[in-house]
């Protein structure tokens, strides 16, 4: 039996955006960004960046977070930092809030 993968890949038509692989376009990446930040943070000697960060995500970040979200009219009354949560991607989030809502046993 011979795997069709490469197959399906193949026939995505064009124009079609599959999110099903979590590749985002490469110009979404801000490459410039992320390359000047490092290089101001290596040339310091700071390692941090390359340490595990908080499970809930950055502190100062989920601040900044809330403080945008809470000036959305569509987020009124204020967003507190502390229900927000950082994920790498669609696929944890998802697979957090099935953990949060699901019951032990559940299938």
């Amino acid at each position: 039996m011979t795997s069709n993968l490469p197959t399906l890949l193949v026939d995505i038509k064009p124009g079609v955006i599959d999110l099903g692989w979590g590749h985002p376009s490469s110009r979404l990446h801000p490459f410039n960004e992320v390359s000047e930040a490092s290089s101001r943070m290596f040339s310091k000697g700071d390692n941090s960046a390359l340490q595990y960060g908080a499970t809930q995500g950055y502190g100062p970040f989920l601040e900044s977070l809330a403080s945008f979200l809470s000036d959305q009219e569509a987020y009124l009354p204020d967003v507190d930092p502390h229900n927000l949560f950082l994920t790498a991607g669609a696929s944890q989030a998802l697979d957090l809030a099935a953990t949060m809502y699901a019951d032990s046993g559940d299938t």
